[in-house]
């Protein structure tokens, strides 16, 4: 059963720059959210939510200027890897422990 397809693409120059432009404000944003996460659980041991992730987002764009330059729904998606990412990290930290 095909689940998935790829595409190869080839970008212009232009187009090459945008896309890293992009994904170095998404890695700006990852970055930012992750240490927000850890100094939460450092200074009160609880987990940084969702809800709580995003709402920094919206907080960081109007601080940061350069992340209205991405689409929105790059924001949202980086959000949610970055969700995926912590719970499957704190899956393994459980097993590991038990």
């Amino acid at each position: 059963m095909l689940l998935n397809q790829k595409y190869e693409i080839f970008p212009s120059n232009e187009q090459r720059e945008t896309l890293d432009t992009w994904l170095s404000y998404c890695r700006q944003a990852y970055n930012s959210a992750l240490l927000d996460k850890q100094r939460k659980y450092e200074e009160t041991k609880e987990s940084y939510s969702r809800f709580a992730m995003q709402t920094q987002l919206k907080r960081d764009k109007l601080s940061w200027t350069y992340l209205k330059e991405m689409p929105p729904s790059h924001c949202r998606k980086f959000s949610v890897v970055l969700t995926m990412h912590l719970l499957n990290s704190s899956e393994k930290k459980h097993a590991t422990r038990s």
